[in-house]
Formats: structure tokens, C-alpha cells, sequence
């Protein structure tokens, strides 16, 4: 059966020691900013951004919050004010999402970026320009399901981000 094609940005599911997803941070946008739950973000000015294109580091991860906690599910600020976002930015966060192309086996371990719009992201596991992301397995089924490896088109796979603000450069594997 092959692989849905859902790509719906990067859902976090634990840490590298195993332990219960920890807390995320707290970070301010400016006014009018829309983020999805599962979107990749990075700082500009302090604030947060959403990158247009697969920057070198990230800050991390918009987390489920007031609410909304589906993947790809947009959460809008006030135009006038400036909101607080919940970030998962550990460097030791695991994260689960789709890969765009057609992953294989030999992949596993690999560095690669990320790419989509908004509320549509998903790992490029065959691109390496920036390297933000980390491949640690694939596993079996649409986010979340555990099992046997597997890969193929739209694969969904187990990451970390390699290259993050908040915990600096990730964990080397």
C-alpha cells in the first residue's frame, strides 16, 4: 500500500533519550503574523519569522497551543499586538514528518532540509543545501504510527533539527 501524500509540517513526539516531550518556549511575533502548528520558524529581530526558504539554522517548531493542536492548523495574531507563540526549540526534540520524494533505506542518518509553504512542510531528504534537519529512521504509517521500516514516496520519517537557535548546533549521532 503506498504512502499518503499529507505533508503537513513536522510533529514533535519525544526526546532523543526517550523522555516525555518536554515544555516548549515561549517567543514573540510581530502583529499580523499567521503560524501553523508544525511549522518550521527562525528569529529575525527577535522576533519570529517564518523562513521563505530552507534557512542554515532554526529556532524550531510552532507547538500545538490555545487549542489548536492539528498539524498544519493556522493560528493568526493580532494585527495590532504583538503575540506569544509556543516553540519547541531543543535541540534534542524528535520530530516526525513527511518527505517530499521517494526516501530510501540507505538515507537513514543523513542530513537534509526542509521545504513547503506554510502549514504544508515536509522534509526534502535528498537535499542537503543547508542541512538543518537530521534523519534518524522512517517508520510505518501517516504520523505516528510505529513499526517496521519503511520507505518509498512520502515516506514519513523520525528528525531532529540539526541546526537550531535554541539549542545551538544539535547532537551529533
Amino acid at each position: 500500500m503506498a504512502n499518503p501524500d499529507r505533508p503537513e509540517g513536522f510533529r514533535a513526539v519525544g526526546t532523543l533519550a526517550g523522555k516525555k516531550l518536554p515544555a516548549p518556549s515561549k517567543y514573540h511575533a510581530g502583529g499580523g503574523i499567521a503560524l501553523h502548528v508544525g511549522e518550521v520558524v527562525n528569529l529575525v529581530s527577535g522576533l519570529i519569522a517564518i523562513p521563505t526558504t530552507s534557512v542554515g539554522v532554526l529556532l524550531g517548531v510552532v507547538a500545538p497551543q490555545n487549542g489548536y493542536t492539528t498539524l498544519g492548523t493556522t493560528i493568526v495574531s493580532s494585527a495590532t499586538t504583538f503575540a506569544s507563540y509556543d516553540i519547541f526549540d531543543r535541540a534534542d526534540i524528535v520530530f516526525e514528518a513527511q518527505c517530499s520524494g521517494t526516501a530510501t533505506s540507505i538515507q537513514k542518518g543523513n542530513f537534509c532540509d526542509w521545504e513547503g509553504n506554510p502549514g504544508l512542510q515536509e522534509l526534502n531528504e535528498d537535499a542537503t543545501t543547508e542541512s538543518t534537519f537530521k534523519i534518524l529512521d522512517f517508520i510505518v504509517g501517516p504520523h505516528g504510527s510505529r513499526g517496521a521500516l519503511t520507505v518509498g514516496a512520502n515516506a514519513v520519517a523520525r528528525c531532529i533539527i540539526a541546526r537550531s537557535l535554541g539549542g545551538q548546533q544539535g547532537p551529533a549521532l
